[in-house]
């Protein structure tokens, strides 16, 4: 999630939730992924798939994501709501890995 510092650049920072009926918002703790990774980070998690894990992005996503975006544009243009035909099965979250941790793997591969 990315806000407005106080000097008005966009930065990134925690999740928060404002939990309905809620007064106040709630910084919620993170549960999974690499801890200070940014985008490119999927191509790390792809290398470090091996035969016990699957790759979390692995061919089996592509037709489903691509369906998903084809049919965001065409329920966009013809005003309705267009149901996906494909699925995918959800993969294993990322273990919260500090990034001593996955900076380390990354740089010995």
């Amino acid at each position: 999630m990315r806000r407005p510092s106080s000097a008005g650049l966009l930065t990134l920072c925690e999740v928060r939730l404002f939990a309905l009926g809620g007064t106040e918002w709630r910084v919620l703790q993170p549960q999974a992924g690499y801890a200070e990774s940014s985008r490119g980070i999927g191509l790390i998690d792809f290398v470090r798939a091996d035969g016990q894990r699957p790759p979390r992005a692995g061919g089996d996503l592509a037709p489903h994501v691509l369906e998903t975006m084809t049919t965001l544009l065409q329920s966009a243009a013809e005003g309705r709501r267009i149901e996906l035909t494909t699925g995918v099965r959800r993969p294993t979250p990322v273990p919260l890995t500090p990034a001593e941790e996955w900076k380390g793997h990354h740089a010995e591969t």
